[in-house]
């Protein structure tokens, strides 16, 4: 009677709990003998009905993997001695492996005599994923670890290799520092002798022109009137010998005038040169209308935006940019049209002379002539940039850009200024083409 109670509990908790709970009937020593009991945890961990096994007893056996399969069937005679303890792999019934842990013990009777065999199997398929996960990072870890120790011995072994090396570098540093310093002195001294040599230039170019100019009005302009007069007298004295001869003394006589009147215009461009203290947009226009009025073409003038103060310097060399530009466009481009714009964008002020002529040649340089020389010098002294580009199909376009801070240029460099000199003739309009 306590027996069967025994048994009954037995039954009672195999039956609620994950486990799988096997009882196997008349062992012989190698088999477990008939299955006799099986708890429901035997489809929770193999997948299979509880029914499956009446049909097929050797099914828990049969569903071992196949690489454990040997080992397990070799050991099943420790079942009957409560000594088996093995953890295996089983296919369920879905195909998913999973790991098993199966140990037995033997139940007695009042005799002490084993007559019948019991058996728990555990599904412990996480554990082993864990200690199978433990383990390769047991592995990675070790590998990590001879790694770093490599790298380490690595490290103090070029710890010495490496010091030297910083003495060095530090040695060459300092040796190139000072082989710096001095080229970068002498680069100075080269900058300033080329600014020195390009102010001469300016000085030497502006002196020529006026010295040119006054040649024009004292030398040429008097000689030419001289002429003039000569015609007035033969023209007269043809008039009253009534002679035809007179009429076309009267137009070369014209003719005459008309080379004096330029030659006097010439002269005024030529001889001018100073423009401090006055407004540049006022030169600018002052500069398209002696154009439109000495060779009788379209030029004209626009400032858009709010236009700077700007240093007597800056002034100057935008104007003989500007003049020397509209000179080429008259006397290279053969230009009907000339346009001058003065703008303010942000923090530039940009200068552009357009013209419809002859389209400046991309491959020549603005360096190969004297004058687009001169006039990238006067870029350069008041640190602005200058650009000769085609204008589409027909003209040339001439731009200028200079940085503004606050309103005011940012100096590069101050150009001396050129002392000017009285007209011997008292040449007036001072602000005219240079030609």
């Amino acid at each position: 009677m306590a027996l069967r109670d025994s048994e009954e509990r037995f039954r009672q908790l195999a039956e609620n709990i994950g486990a799988a709970f096997f009882m196997f009937e008349g062992h012989d020593g190698k088999r477990p003998g008939a299955l006799s009991y099986v708890s429901p945890g035997f489809k929770k961990v193999w997948g299979f009905p509880t029914e499956a096994l009446q049909e097929k007893p050797e099914l828990w056996i049969n569903s071992i993997h196949a690489d454990d399969h040997e080992r397990i069937v070799d050991h099943l005679w420790q079942l009957m001695q409560g000594q088996f303890a093995q953890e295996f792999r089983i296919v369920r019934m879905d195909m998913e492996i999973r790991w098993v842990h199966l140990r037995s013990f033997p139940v007695r009777d009042e005799a002490g005599l084993v007559y019948r065999i019991a058996a728990i199997a555990e599904d412990i398929t996480e554990r082993k994923r864990a200690e199978e996960q433990l383990a390769a990072n047991a592995v990675q870890l070790q590998k990590t670890v001879d790694e770093l120790r490599a790298i380490e011995e690595e490290l103090r072994q070029s710890n010495d290799e490496l010091s030297r090396a910083r003495v060095e570098l530090e040695e060459r540093v300092i040796e190139r520092t000072a082989e710096l310093a001095a080229a970068n002195r002498e680069l100075q001294n080269q900058m300033n002798e080329r600014a020195r040599l390009e102010n001469e230039l300016l000085e030497i170019a502006e002196n020529e022109r006026r010295r040119i100019g006054f040649d024009l009005h004292d030398d040429l302009g008097q000689k030419l009137m001289g002429v003039s007069l000569l015609l007035k007298a033969l023209e007269t004295n043809l008039t009253h010998k009534r002679l035809p001869e007179a009429d076309e003394t009267r137009k070369v006589q014209s003719l005459i005038h008309q080379v004096i009147n330029h030659t006097h215009n010439l002269a005024h461009c030529f001889s001018s040169l100073e423009s401090e203290g006055e407004d540049l947009a006022e030169l600018f226009g002052q500069l398209t209308a002696n154009v439109r009025k000495t060779f009788r073409i379209l030029a004209r003038f626009r400032a858009l935006g709010e236009i700077p103060s700007l240093p007597a310097d800056t002034t100057l060399q935008l104007y003989k940019i500007a003049q020397e530009s509209v000179s080429n466009s008259i006397k290279h481009g053969k230009a009907k049209q000339v346009s001058v714009l003065l703008a303010r964008r942000g923090d530039e002020l940009i200068l552009r002379i357009k013209n419809d002529g002859v389209p400046f040649p991309v491959e020549r340089g603005p360096s190969n002539r004297l004058g687009l020389r001169i006039m990238n010098y006067r870029a350069h002294l008041i640190g602005g940039t200058l650009e000769i580009l085609p204008n589409g199909n027909s003209g040339t376009l001439v731009s200028c850009t200079l940085r503004c801070v606050n309103g005011q240029k940012n100096p590069r460099l101050k150009l001396n200024s050129i002392p000017s000199r009285q007209s011997r003739s008292q040449i007036a309009e001072p602000n005219c083409m240079q030609v």
